[in-house]
Formats: structure tokens, sequence, C-alpha cells
């Protein structure tokens, strides 16, 4: 196998202003957590305590804005929050969700979706390798196909740790932008692994992707703040329509393409990039806009090769 390396170690040679654009969801959370209703799973049957939501059996529905502190067991159990206009703050307080069918927990309508992983407790989300048809849903309505899903911008945070595995498509799917905000975060999906149909952005926190297609994908911007990052992916391991821009952190990357995108400016952070082809892309997916490479510093070793 013929393989071609490059090393390139750049250091700041000027400061880049932002491109990416200012999206709702993009800034940091501050969770409360007083006065949070209680949802606990215990197998198949489920308890509420506190006023906004409601459970029959293991299904949950959440039909108000605040925050919901969610623990325990279940096999076969989701949540769906169905809040017209409303934030809702999803706290998981060592939770361990399974649906065998949908989405493990599903932001059916939201202004504002926020998952916080709680300090010091290890918490699962996963869903089965088919969905079944659900007549929650009204026949105009997006059906998620995600194991964790918002029709919102959707933030992820806190101190704990949280799996996410998408056994039937996506792992997290949001129609709004995406923050992943200091969590530690391990995403397994048959599908793509983190997909926005705005904007991502990575502002610290420690990740780990095991993806058959791209691991990050924003179907507009694509910014990387800080934070460790390791990606196995079998297409991108990230991947924007216009912009990427990694500002810092540092990202080992296994995959089918390293980082694609219209505009990609790397200004900081370490990229190690193991690609069997591109190990960086400029693409055109912007209409008359030319596609760019821009390296303004941070170290980069791209190994490429079949």
């Amino acid at each position: 196998m013929k393989k071609i390396a490059a090393f390139l170690t750049a250091f700041l040679m000027l400061t880049l202003a932002s491109c990416a654009v200012d999206a709702p969801g993009t800034q940091p959370v501050e969770v409360d957590k007083t006065d949070a209703t209680v949802i606990v799973f215990d197998g198949d049957t489920t308890t509420v305590t506190g006023t906004g939501a409601s459970a029959n059996g293991t299904d949950v529905i959440i039909s108000a804005g605040g925050t919901y502190a969610v623990r325990g067991e279940t096999d076969d159990g989701r949540i769906v929050v169905n809040a017209q206009g409303a934030d809702v703050t999803v706290i998981l307080d060592g939770a361990q969700i399974a649906c065998a069918d949908a989405s493990a927990v599903c932001f059916y309508r939201a202004k504002n979706a926020a998952v916080c992983a709680k300090d010091g407790t290890n918490n699962t989300l996963s869903d089965g390798k088919r969905y079944a048809s659900d007549d929650s849903f009204s026949s105009e309505d997006t059906v998620p196909d995600a194991c964790l899903y918002a029709d919102a911008d959707l933030t992820l945070t806190g101190g704990g740790t949280l799996t996410v595995s998408g056994n039937a498509a996506n792992a997290i799917k949001a129609k709004g932008a995406v923050l992943l905000d200091a969590l530690t975060l391990t995403v397994n999906a048959a599908d793509k692994g983190v997909k926005a149909d705005t904007d991502i952005t990575v502002n610290g926190g420690r990740y780990t992707f095991d993806c058959a297609d791209d691991a990050l994908h924003a179907d507009r911007d694509l910014t990387v703040k800080s934070g460790e990052i390791t990606i196995t992916s079998g297409d991108d391991a990230i991947h924007a329509e216009n912009r990427v821009e990694i500002l810092g952190g540092d990202l080992q990357i296994t995959a089918h393409e390293g980082v694609e995108g219209t505009l990609v400016t790397i200004s900081g952070g370490k990229l190690s990039v193991q690609a069997s082809d591109d190990g960086i892309n400029a693409a055109h997916k912007m209409d008359g806009v030319t596609p760019t490479v821009k390296i303004n510093g941070g170290e980069i070793d791209i190994r490429m090769g079949s």
C-alpha cells in the first residue's frame, strides 16, 4: 500500500476573524437545577414528580417548558418533548434509556432544547435498528430519525458522561444548530454521528465518534473552538456545506476524508488525519464561492493512502 505522508507545523501568523454565522443555540447554557421535575425510569414503569410531564408506562411526554431531571433505567422507553415555543432542559442524572423502535429522546416541539449530563454521572441513550410507524407525528412533520432528535436548536453540556448509540441511522440530529459544550460524549452511529441542519460548534470537552458516515455534519458552518476529539468515520470526519473553521483543540481522525467544506480555515490546535482519500478537501458547495483552504496556524499531520 502506497502512502503519502505530509507533516506541517505552523505558528499563528495573523489574527483571523471568525467566518461562522452567529446562530441561536451556540452559546453555553446555565442549567437551573432547582425545582426540576423528576422523572424516574424503573424497568417497565415510570414515576413523575412535579409538573409539566406525564408518563404512560415507559413513554414520557414533556408538555411545558422548564427543567426535567431524568434517572433510572429502561430497555424500552422514551422521552418526547411537545412544548411548542418553550425552552426545555433535560438533565440526565444517571439515566440509561433504550428505545426499541423510536428515538430515545425526541424534542418534537420546543423553542430551544438542552441536554445536560449531571456532574459525576454516566448516562446512555440508544435506539433500535428499525423505527416503527408513529401516529404521534402528523403527515407534514419531519419524522425523527436519530436516537437524540431535536426539531430546534440543541445544546449538549454537563460535567458527566453521555454515550449515544444511533443503531438505525443518526445518533444526534437537530433541525437547528448544535452546540457541544464541555461534555464528555461518545457517539456510535450506523449513519451520521452528529448532524445539524444549520451550524455545529464544539466548545471544549472530550468526544469519541465511531460512525459509518460523517461524524460531524453541518448543513451550514462548523466551528471547533477547543476540545479533545477522536473520530473514526467511514466517510467525512468533519463536514460542512459552507465553512469549516478550526481555532483550537486536539483532533485525531481516521476516516475516508478528514475535513471537507467549501471554505476551510485552520488557525490553531492540533490536527492529525489518517485518510484513505483527501486529508483536507475544499469542495464546491456554495454558489458563487471559490473553494479555499487557508492555514494560518496550528500543527497538522496528514497521512493519506489506500
